[in-house]
């Protein structure tokens, strides 16, 4: 069960984060419905996504769907479980990882990097080869700096706003996954974020 505090409203959640068009593909929708099946059962996912799409479809993985479902799920979750929208969107990105994994994309995973600090270094680039394999794909932008001392800094940048907050929780997933323990400071913005990491512990060879 994931916890938060304030209330909001998909009102809100269009107000703030639906500006432009763009489309998402039904693979983030289906991990989003696995997330709240796995932490909130059945019944729960059944009654927001009838709350927000009604009877479409929005979870065929090669399938491309409106943000605006995306968006609406994401703002019904937290309504329902009355937390914030950016605590749903890092405890959802922190599961993305596992997902993504399960879902027979471990090896690429691990292809993208043997460490933790490795495989952030090459982020943007793993973005970029996606964007050639799906064609509606529009990646947003990584810059990695590794600052010494087991400092990193990375850097986002979206055409997409308000999805900052997943960016922390993908960070926290991922050092999950490499067995790394960090600390993480995270400055969210509207289209951009700021993410500066302490790496305090990690497997022995791995930097």
């Amino acid at each position: 069960m994931i916890h938060g505090m304030a209330r909001p409203t998909v009102a809100y959640v269009k107000r703030s984060f639906l500006m432009g068009k763009h489309v998402m593909y039904g693979f983030v929708n289906l991990a989003i419905r696995d997330f709240v099946i796995q932490n909130h059962g059945p019944q729960c996912w059944n009654q927001i996504k009838s709350d927000v799409c009604g009877n479409v479809e929005i979870c065929l993985p090669d399938k491309v769907y409106d943000d605006s479902f995306t968006y609406g799920i994401v703002a019904a979750i937290a309504d329902k479980l009355n937390i914030t929208v950016p605590t749903a969107l890092e405890a959802f990105g922190e599961y993305w990882v596992s997902f993504v994994d399960n879902q027979g994309y471990g090896a690429m995973l691990s292809g993208n990097g043997r460490t933790f600090k490795e495989f952030l270094s090459n982020l943007d680039q793993f973005h970029s080869r996606l964007g050639t394999t799906y064609a509606e794909f529009d990646p947003p932008y990584f810059e990695f700096v590794d600052h010494g001392e087991n400092q990193l800094e990375l850097n986002y940048t979206s055409k997409r706003p308000g999805l900052a907050h997943m960016v922390s929780g993908i960070l926290k997933g991922l050092a999950k996954r490499y067995d790394t323990e960090i600390e993480l400071v995270a400055d969210c913005q509207k289209f951009q974020g700021k993410f500066e990491i302490v790496i305090v512990n990690h497997p022995a060879n791995s930097l």
